[in-house]
């Protein structure tokens, strides 16, 4: 969520991201790999400069992969502001997605905890349905999304950016739920 451009008058008032822990698999191998290799070092040197270039290639293909989820992780998530809600996707190592829509659109906002995984590890997705031909947002892997739900809620239902609005938001039910 690198590069974002607020508005005039715009405050971020939450920020969430998707979980790690969805990804802990890819990174353990991408850790293997990229260890893996120095322990074959020395029979592969009895192929001499070529020899090298088998472990430096899986070494290369682990750190890559660890690159590559953690680029993913960190570029991907939800910010609210006082007037609009940015949806931004990291897809590539380079390439970032971002969505946004204002919090006067807001339609309606789900979340949803799948199976024993959303049970076990507190993990679901949001979504969030817009009036007009905004598309719907989907934020997926989110840690306790009943909290991003709520939040969205309390802000459709507050209208922070108008005039008159309460100047501060807060967060009660962050508290509630700890």
């Amino acid at each position: 969520m690198r590069n974002l451009q607020l508005k005039e008058d715009e405050v971020i008032l939450h920020v969430e991201r998707s979980s790690l822990l969805p990804s802990v698999p890819l990174l353990l191998l991408g850790v293997f790999l990229t260890v893996m290799p120095f322990f074959f070092l020395f029979p592969f040197l009895v192929f001499g400069i070529v020899g090298l270039i088998p472990p430096l290639l899986v070494a290369g293909l682990g750190v890559y992969l660890i690159w590559r989820v953690t680029s993913r992780w960190r570029g991907t998530g939800c910010v609210l502001t006082n007037k609009r809600i940015i949806a931004c996707r990291q897809v590539g190592l380079i390439d970032q997605r971002v969505h946004a829509a204002s919090l006067k659109q807001v339609n309606d906002v789900a979340y949803r905890r799948p199976g024993v995984t959303g049970g076990l590890l507190q993990l679901g997705s949001v979504r969030v349905l817009f009036r007009g031909v905004v598309p719907t947002m989907h934020f997926e892997r989110i840690r306790r999304p009943e909290v991003l739900h709520d939040i969205i809620t309390e802000l459709k239902t507050l209208d922070v950016g108008k005039a008159g609005a309460p100047a501060q938001f807060e967060r009660i039910h962050l508290d509630a739920r700890s």
